[in-house]
């Protein structure tokens, strides 16, 4: 009962999603491993792409991002980049990373990858997560 007293309904899906003007709904869960490297975050991708070969089929691969099965997407960040506004426009490339990485002794980075997934595809953003963990992150 609603405050006037008017008997409250549920509705279905359907019309819930009707009465938005949407065909449809999904919902997205993102995963979020924090971990320290002195390599580029392209190296680290590409690393990480030849360890999902053996399980997944190869994904799209964008930047510092790849998306898997078209559902599934995994992105590396610098969070200290990104925040600065300095990693948001994409203008360096992997050959800047590579030259960047051999003219100077690096720090280890505090970097972010963040696996975003439906509850249909779970069980493949935890697979991916733990590949990178136990493969990548780890070297």
């Amino acid at each position: 009962m609603t405050r006037d007293g008017a008997p409250t309904t549920l509705l279905d899906r359907a019309s819930v999603l009707a009465s938005f003007g949407l065909t449809e709904h999904i919902m997205r869960f993102t995963s979020i491993y924090s971990f320290s490297s002195t390599r580029p975050l392209g190296f680290l991708l590409d690393d990480f792409v030849a360890a999902c070969s053996k399980s997944f089929e190869p994904p799209k691969v964008d930047r510092n991002r790849a998306v898997f099965a078209d559902s599934v997407l995994v992105a590396l960040e610098d969070p200290l980049l990104d925040a600065s506004g300095e990693g948001k426009d994409h203008t360096h490339c992997r050959a800047d990373e590579e030259s960047r990485s051999k003219s100077a002794r690096t720090k280890p980075r505090d970097l972010l990858l963040s696996v975003t997934y439906s509850l249909q595809e779970e069980s493949m953003g935890k697979k991916l997560l733990q590949i990178f963990k136990d493969q990548v992150a780890c070297n």
